[in-house]
């Protein structure tokens, strides 16, 4: 859970990364990636 957590605040800096020039399709797939990743997880 604590890498959970961690990958969000990396998400967080991600999303305001978008504003300087990161694609925003980028910061979608790694934020479904880590969704994916999360579940997977939590269902093991």
């Amino acid at each position: 859970m604590k890498d959970y957590l961690k990958n969000l605040r990396l998400l967080q800096a991600l999303f305001q990364c978008k504003y300087v020039g990161v694609p925003e399709l980028a910061v979608k797939a790694l934020f479904i990636l880590n969704i994916l990743l999360f579940l997977a997880s939590y269902l093991k």
